[in-house]
């Protein structure tokens, strides 16, 4: 374990996710994959947790300071889901779910990640999938629009805040991405017309 390096990645069973870490498991990286589903691929250890779960989270990582994972290189924040509703009826637990997903438990895992690079004296990367959606509202996804513009604002807060220690944050929008969590949507042929003609 000593000369492997390691790149954190939450939501590395998802659609986006688990291609990422293919790609990056062919450019020789061992990967850690924090997620309340498990990755069975070769080259990836997995810290399962829901990540809606911030108490949960916290003890997770703990764990995950006291691991031997000395040589980790960059942290990629992909966990992302979202719980359509109308806004003037929209749930508050989910809305707090959808935040813990998206964006809080970016900043918590984050903050560990900094923390165990700057023991191991590395340089390292942070990048946060975003989306379209940081910046173009998407109807009745209130939550899913903030977090993603949260996340957004959050990489640049931490860019600023941990340029000092040679680690740099960046984020990734894709655009309105064909997967698991967009399936529905995907087959209403109306609705992704509607969105793709907002892009």
């Amino acid at each position: 374990m000593k000369n492997h390096k390691f790149i954190v990645l939450s939501g590395g069973s998802g659609s986006i996710g688990r291609e990422i870490v293919k790609f990056l498991i062919k450019k020789k990286y061992k990967i850690i994959n924090i997620d309340k589903s498990k990755l069975n691929l070769k080259n990836v250890s997995n810290l399962t947790c829901d990540l809606s779960d911030l108490n949960l989270l916290k003890e997770k990582l703990k764990t995950l300071e006291n691991k031997n994972f000395k040589k980790i290189f960059a942290f990629i924040h992909c966990a992302g889901i979202t719980i359509p509703g109308e806004s003037l009826y929209y749930n508050v637990n989910d809305w707090s779910k959808t935040l813990n997903v998206n964006l809080t438990s970016a900043f918590l895992i984050s903050q560990t990640i900094v923390k165990i690079m700057r023991k191991s004296k590395i340089s390292g990367s942070i990048i946060n999938i975003t989306s379209i959606s940081a910046n173009l509202a998407i109807p009745d996804s209130s939550a899913y629009n903030v977090s993603k513009a949260g996340l957004k604002q959050l990489t640049k807060s931490l860019a600023l805040d941990f340029a000092k220690y040679k680690i740099r944050v960046n984020c990734l929008s894709p655009g309105y991405t064909k997967s698991k969590m967009t399936k529905k949507s995907w087959k209403n042929k109306n609705l992704r017309r509607k969105r793709n003609n907002r892009i």
